[in-house]
């Protein structure tokens, strides 16, 4: 969706998915479902913020341009979930830097 926009989804399922998801209680197939419906009943980050922090805590992060997204959204929640994540404590790789440096050699 663009910015602003709705975010819609519609359920993909082959026959044995569309079994399952009979047993679920789901008969209507064609329906499209909005954000809230597709987040309705479901646990949100602060659920698993702890469980999250103590498999990170004494790691170092990578990711492609995790620096300027992954790692500060990751903290962000973190810290609206009261939970102390201190960015000056671990190191970060963000493998964009080596796009760039593969780019400058290559020019």
């Amino acid at each position: 969706s663009c910015y602003g926009g709705q975010i819609q989804g519609r359920l993909v399922l082959d026959e044995d998915e569309k079994v399952r998801a009979k047993k679920l209680g789901i008969t209507d197939f064609s329906k499209k479902y909005n954000i809230d419906d597709m987040v309705k009943d479901e646990p949100t980050f602060k659920d698993y913020a702890i469980e999250i922090f103590q498999f990170i805590k004494d790691c170092d992060l990578a990711g492609f341009n995790s620096n300027k997204f992954d790692i500060p959204l990751l903290a962000e929640e973190l810290l609206r979930s009261e939970i102390d994540f201190d960015l000056s404590k671990i190191k970060t790789v963000d493998e964009l830097i080596f796009l760039d440096l593969m780019q400058d050699l290559l020019l």
